[in-house]
């Protein structure tokens, strides 16, 4: 017994100790998660509370991947919790999967790439009612299904692979996911800005509500891409990649409900010339995200 216990606490304090590449991470990344998604609840009222004459079918969407989201956060808690009290003094929950959470992390990586394509299903029915090009449409939703069937894969394979340091073996199904993520975003945030940059009325503005929304279509594009590219780079590197595998739903949920906050919302009973609108090139950019609905204007050069 004594022997045992020395050399627990021999491993414990050896470089070799697996906490330092698995746990350590892990740790990290629940905790940057809950911050993200307590950023969420504070854009989530925020929504609620302005978006009235929202269409139902879009709040059911962001209803349902916050309640994803919250569910991820629950698994996530519930799994370092574990960790770290219950199974505190056992070194070998942290290199090999027990059964108590041989399905939890499967389950995470699973629900964490079904958050991320409902997001960018989002990001493309903007692309398809904003530019209306189907060979467009089309390439960026290849490219996110291949991601989606990329995550579901990744997530399945996991479960016979007990060995957190052996997830090298996954790097193709990961590899397909992240780098079809990356694609699917970067074209998606590329051509809503270049297209509403041709069509604003006035291009020298920079203040206009136009130029602030082709701001936050980059800026979601550059977070998202920059996740992607990061969770790639750590994972084949067999780095920390835990500490942002974690945090990649949340900021895509982030992203979603920050497009969606920076939209006048308007009330379409009220008097039309109390309400501020903002257009580029005919096209009102409060109808956008909300009901589809175009001006007569849209397609003029």
């Amino acid at each position: 017994m004594d022997i045992r216990a020395s050399s627990i606490q021999g491993l414990m304090v050896s470089d070799d100790n697996p906490a330092i590449r698995s746990l350590g991470p892990f740790l990290v990344g629940v905790v940057a998660a809950l911050v993200l998604y307590g950023v969420e609840v504070a854009q989530m009222y925020h929504y609620l509370r302005r978006a009235i004459y929202v269409k139902p079918w879009i709040k059911c969407v962001v209803v349902s991947l916050f309640l994803l989201e919250t569910f991820q956060s629950t698994l996530l808690s519930f799994q370092i919790y574990k960790t770290l009290i219950v199974f505190r003094t056992d070194i070998g929950v942290t290199v090999v999967k027990s059964s108590w959470n041989a399905w939890m992390l499967p389950l995470q990586i699973i629900s964490t790439g079904v958050t991320v394509f409902i997001a960018e299903l989002f990001f493309l029915w903007t692309v398809h009612v904003v530019i209306r090009k189907r060979p467009l449409t089309y390439t960026i939703f290849f490219f996110g299904a291949t991601g989606f069937v990329g995550s579901i894969v990744f997530g399945f394979t996991s479960i016979f692979v007990p060995n957190f340091v052996q997830w090298k073996k996954l790097d193709s199904a990961m590899a397909t996911w992240l780098v079809s993520t990356l694609i699917a975003d970067t074209l998606t945030a590329f051509s809503l800005a270049r297209y509403l940059n041709k069509r604003r009325r006035n291009p020298f503005t920079s203040g206009d509500a136009v130029s602030r929304f082709i701001s936050m279509i980059l800026a979601t594009g550059m977070v998202t891409s920059l996740a992607s590219i990061v969770c790639i780079i750590t994972f084949m590197a067999n780095g920390p990649h835990l500490a942002f595998d974690f945090m990649l739903s949340k900021l895509y949920v982030n992203c979603v409900l920050s497009m969606l906050n920076s939209r006048l919302y308007e009330d379409p009973d009220s008097d039309s010339e109390t309400q501020t609108r903002s257009s580029a090139g005919g096209l009102q950019l409060t109808d956008m995200p909300l009901d589809a609905t175009w001006c007569s204007g849209v397609l003029e050069q």
